[in-house]
């Protein structure tokens, strides 16, 4: 973990955060429309980075509603018969073995930014990106403030989101 290595209640914490991600993945794997809408917060910051020109990026944001996002699931979920949902270990350069970075937000000591990478596949698309989450932590419970999705662009630059400096304020709510 990064914020906080070596204490028990770290552990708890990262145990919570990583089992609820697990559930999620889960839910979207099998198609658990009911329990994506249990766990998805009223906001969703879809930021999208594409090839500006041969030289140049360009980012935009989208704020998704909890409704309309849940419509998007429907569709995909009415559309591909099988999705894969893999979560890939972005903190193995930090030597932590853990896929997802979890850092308490100094804002608020029972808020967390989750940070992993995500690929979503079906027999029509894959698509590659980066899943952070505010979440906050009530007796161990997750519940997510914010969810925001960035996706990877496929170009060979390996484009990272850098996420060592955010802070509530990021997200202009």
């Amino acid at each position: 973990m990064m914020a906080f290595p070596g204490m028990s209640q770290d552990v708890e914490v990262y145990s919570s955060i990583n089992k609820y991600i697990e559930t999620g993945r889960t839910a979207i794997i099998n198609k658990d429309i009911n329990l994506i809408n249990e766990m998805l917060p009223d906001l969703i910051l879809i930021k999208n980075i594409s090839k500006d020109s041969c030289f140049s990026h360009k980012l935009t944001t989208e704020r998704v509603g909890k409704e309309e996002f849940l419509r998007r699931i429907k569709r995909m979920f009415a559309r591909d018969k099988q999705i894969n949902v893999k979560v890939c270990d972005i903190a193995k350069d930090e030597g932590s073995g853990n896929p997802v970075r979890i850092t308490r937000l100094p804002e608020n000591p029972k808020s967390y930014l989750t940070h992993f990478q995500v690929v979503i596949s079906s027999e029509h698309y894959t698509i590659s990106g980066y899943l952070s989450m505010i979440v906050e932590l009530h007796d161990n419970t997750p519940l997510i403030h914010l969810l925001m999705w960035q996706n990877s662009l496929n170009d060979g630059l390996n484009y990272r989101f850098d996420d060592t400096n955010i802070t509530l304020d990021e997200f202009d709510l």
